[in-house]
């Protein structure tokens, strides 16, 4: 079964709708506009999530990123999983 759709009126500049139709041709327009809709719905989502994360617990920094790896081996060392050390990294956090 499909999903349950209505029929809306959205005004779009002509420009954007010639390349919507060249690289929709396939699927249609209104697919093509369905499934980017959705994306910039999953897009602002994860925006929200980063900020209610970041509201929480700091800033993702490239620091905070980058010392994951380490992190993660040195978690593995404790309950004594046997893993290879980070790529770049010294193994220790």
């Amino acid at each position: 079964m499909g999903r349950a759709t209505g029929k809306y009126s959205v005004t779009l500049p002509e420009d954007i709708v010639e390349e919507v139709r060249a690289r929709s041709w396939s699927s249609g327009l209104s697919a093509y506009v369905a499934e980017t809709v959705r994306h910039q719905i999953e897009q602002d989502r994860l925006a929200e999530l980063l900020a209610a994360m970041e509201a929480e617990h700091g800033v993702v920094t490239d620091e905070r990123i980058n010392a994951v790896p380490d992190r993660i081996h040195q978690a593995h060392v404790e309950q004594g999983v046997r893993s290879a050390p980070p790529p770049g990294g010294t193994g220790a956090a």
